[in-house]
């Protein structure tokens, strides 16, 4: 069996020849929606593969995961419809996703975050809910049974469209909107149930970013403000305060999804304002400018919907 930690794991070749990223669903128009679900092999670069489908298309969802599972929540498509359905799949495996459970609400870009045995789903939108539709819910599963989300506590601001990334304890959701955009992360404690409490702020107001990290850095990269940008941000998850420079995006975008190893970052699709299919990646460990990692298999990945079996929180 392999031994040490997932980074050395990954830099030594015995974890599974690397981290897997992997992505679900889409969008690239009103009439294109997607319910691809894709690969990436994090430590190498390259294009992405094509692995099965979600159970439902779909786009604006929220992924998290374990070492071994993956979990999509919630979601919408141009129907219009929104989903509160979860769908999952075996990382290491190709096939078709299965339902896992159902999500606290119907809601469309909600967040996730994991360890190595739960995942906590927070906020989202539901045009349809008096008076203004955004979701302060916070609720969690245990990833390796199916089952619907379970009461964990709120968020301070109810909001959907912001980023995510997590150490094994500690989650963490950074900007938003609500409607207005918002600059400021909240944090939970994953393994036990309450509220969230304020963490700090990212160094501008936004949404549409894509989260991802290592068990000790946290990144935030492009979003809008309104416009596109392409500025990422990074804390230390451990040490509450605010964000602060990393470097800059290949391009100004938006609506990103994202997956990170124990050491790389990964920024995947966008709409800026055209819908694309690249992916960037950075060092965590390191403050730089991203560099060209491949293409999506679709393009139009759109916010949260990556994750990976080496992220931070495991």
């Amino acid at each position: 069996l392999p031994t040490g930690d997932t980074a050395s794991r990954e830099t030594t070749g015995t974890y599974n020849a690397g981290t897997r990223g992997i992505f679900g669903g889409g969008f690239s128009g009103p009439s294109t929606h997607h319910d691809t679900i894709q690969y990436i092999n994090i430590a190498t670069l390259g294009n992405a593969i094509d692995a099965g489908n979600l159970t439902q298309s779909r786009y604006a969802n929220a992924a998290l995961a374990s070492d071994t599972r993956a979990v999509w929540g919630g979601g919408t498509n141009p129907s219009p419809a929104t989903y509160n359905i979860m769908d999952a799949v075996e990382i290491m495996s190709t096939g078709n996703a299965f339902d896992f459970g159902d999500l606290y609400a119907t809601v469309y870009y909600p967040g996730g975050v994991s360890n190595r045995t739960r995942g906590i789903y927070a906020g989202g939108y539901n045009p349809s809910d008096a008076p203004s539709g955004f979701k302060d819910n916070i609720g969690y599963i245990t990833i390796s049974s199916k089952g619907d989300t379970q009461n964990f506590g709120d968020l301070i601001t109810a909001k959907n469209s912001y980023s995510t990334f997590n150490s094994p304890t500690r989650g963490c959701f950074a900007g938003g909107a609500s409607p207005s955009k918002i600059n400021s992360i909240e944090y939970v404690t994953i393994a036990t149930t309450g509220n969230a409490s304020d963490f700090g702020d990212l160094t501008v107001a936004r949404n549409y970013g894509g989260g991802c990290g290592s068990a000790i850095r946290g990144l935030v990269g492009g979003g809008s403000d309104p416009s596109a940008n392409n500025t990422i941000d990074y804390v230390t998850i451990s040490a509450m305060g605010n964000a602060q420079d990393f470097g800059d995006l290949t391009s100004a975008r938006q609506e990103i999804g994202s997956c990170s190893s124990a050491t790389r970052g990964v920024f995947a699709g966008s709409w800026s304002p055209a819908k694309t299919n690249i992916m960037d990646y950075v060092t965590i460990q390191t403050t730089a400018n991203a560099k060209d990692f491949g293409d999506l298999v679709n393009i139009g990945v759109m916010q949260e919907m990556g994750t990976s079996n080496g992220h931070g929180g495991l």
